[in-house]
């Protein structure tokens, strides 16, 4: 298959395809950045989920 006979339409359906994978990029990191502010929501559940801690 010759790169770059697909004319039009591939290089929408990429351009679709690069602006979609931006789109979650940037989210997972926005979404991380609101997490790195208030730690306790995410260490919180994971201890309460893990159980209680041994004791000595």
């Amino acid at each position: 298959m010759a790169t770059g006979s697909g004319g039009p339409p591939c290089g929408t359906a990429g351009l679709a395809l690069l602006t979609g994978s931006a789109c979650t990029r940037f989210g997972v990191f926005a979404a991380g950045l609101a997490f790195a502010r208030d730690p306790a929501r995410t260490v919180l559940p994971q201890r309460a989920a893990k159980g209680p801690e041994p004791s000595d």
